[in-house]
């Protein structure tokens, strides 16, 4: 069992969730959906959360967005479907 409290710390994960990650509900198996990746922090916390018996996407502006969404799903292990939408226009 301490064997993997140490796994556990050493690959970054926390025992409690960040309170962005809260206040989102997302639990275990569900999906989201975030519009842009300005906060990776933020984008690491849901995608972990999730986990792999749910679904994490992005919608990311361009390439470069597209690219540090992905550096962060390889970072958490957390698979992530990036869409690159372009940029958004005015909304209504």
């Amino acid at each position: 069992m301490r064997s993997l409290f140490k796994l556990l710390r050493r690959s970054g994960a926390r025992q409690m969730d960040p309170l962005q990650v809260s206040m989102t509900g997302v639990r275990m198996g569900e999906r989201f959906l975030q519009i842009g990746c300005d906060d990776r922090s933020l984008l690491s916390g849901l995608a972990t959360k999730v986990g792999l018996s749910g679904a994490a996407a992005v919608a990311a502006v361009d390439e470069d967005a597209a690219a540090r969404v992905r550096a962060v799903g390889a970072r958490v292990g957390a698979l992530i479907d990036v869409h690159v939408t372009g940029p958004a226009g005015p909304l209504p």
